[in-house]
């Protein structure tokens, strides 16, 4: 196995939410660690904890002279680099700048600088809209060899993000793999991040109603911040032949029964209204899906999200043994202590 002790490692993204959580592990292992960030939606304040352990570039990826600097000496890369939550479903530059041409320009600098290995974080997005082949939500977990319907700008630039990497192993002779996060939560989450559970443990904080969207059926898998830490760490060890893979939280709820259990663990005096109007919000005037409501598709009864979205995490457990720990009612026991403690 492994060791990263003295290793220099580059974090694109270190700033952010999960980002931050990487390099505190990695220092914890006694790495050597470089963070660039363009602090766009990254934190200084997330990086406190160990400011003065690690070495802070403040650039862009998309930039490819500050990526080589970047690059330059270490033995791995992490990219976190990305815009979350800044574009929405609206037709924006940043999403193809960072994802797609910065994705490349690490990608070519780590191939010049021989770098061992390059980890690229990819999301669950890149599956598109998978269904059951009359239309139904999907009925088993969701395996890296599906792929669906694509109608988010957002998960085409993390596809081709992956696409890139995997013609490098054999064309340039770089090590890569993608790693697919599912609806990652835990302290220091990003603040306009969309997820219902994030949505509903600080609606529950606020004494306001939780909002539906939806039927509530379509089912999601949640994943503590720790256990895709760990898991993204661990890929060092594995082939790095250009391959994805999933990783969760290795659980599954449907919307209706997380926010019951939000309500459950916060003990708050509040109830679950279902939003069945037909306009919802729209993230521009060129957008046709009210995707803040995490919708997919208009039916008679109103929008409905025809995603079921729970990862198959056994490639990663065969690879590099990703085993994730905490449960989602574990999970979001901390997440309501930590929440509570900001105030």
């Amino acid at each position: 196995k492994m060791t990263i002790q003295d290793k220099r490692i580059l974090v694109t993204g270190g700033a952010g939410f999960v980002g931050s959580h990487l390099c505190e592990r990695l220092v914890e292992l006694g790495a050597k660690v470089v963070v660039i960030d363009n602090f766009s939606t990254g934190k200084s304040e997330n990086l406190n904890n160990i400011k003065d352990d690690i070495e802070v570039i403040v650039g862009d990826i998309s930039e490819y002279g500050q990526v080589d600097k970047a690059v330059e000496g270490c033995d791995y890369v992490f990219n976190l680099a990305y815009p979350y939550g800044v574009d929405g479903l609206g037709l924006h530059q940043a999403y193809i700048d960072t994802g797609v041409q910065g994705t490349f320009n690490l990608l070519k600098a780590s191939t010049i600088h021989k770098v061992k290995k390059l980890v690229n974080v990819s999301s669950v997005s890149a599956y598109g809209i998978v269904t059951e082949p009359n239309g139904d939500r999907l009925k088993k977990r969701i395996s890296e060899d599906m792929s669906g319907r694509h109608f988010l700008h957002y998960g085409i630039t993390k596809l081709s993000g992956e696409n890139y990497c995997k013609i490098f192993p054999t064309s340039f002779g770089l090590d890569t793999l993608s790693l697919r996060y599912f609806y990652v939560y835990g302290p220091r989450y990003a603040t306009y991040d969309h997820s219902a559970l994030i949505k509903f443990l600080t609606r529950c904080k606020e004494g306001k109603d939780l909002k539906l969207f939806g039927d509530g059926l379509q089912l999601r898998d949640y994943t503590y911040v720790s256990d895709v830490v760990e898991g993204t760490i661990q890929s060092l060890n594995c082939r790095g032949n250009g391959e994805v893979y999933n990783l969760s939280g290795g659980g599954e709820s449907n919307i209706v029964d997380l926010a019951k259990l939000v309500i459950k663990t916060t003990n708050a005096d509040v109830d679950i209204k279902r939003i069945t109007e037909r306009d919802l919000v729209f993230d521009d005037e060129w957008v046709k899906i009210p995707f803040r409501g995490g919708v997919t598709k208009l039916t008679d009864e109103g929008w409905v999200d025809e995603r079921n979205y729970v990862a198959d995490i056994s490639k990663a457990n065969k690879d590099f043994g990703y085993k994730p720990k905490v449960s989602l009612e574990q999970g979001v026991k901390k997440m309501w202590e930590w929440l509570n403690e900001q105030s």
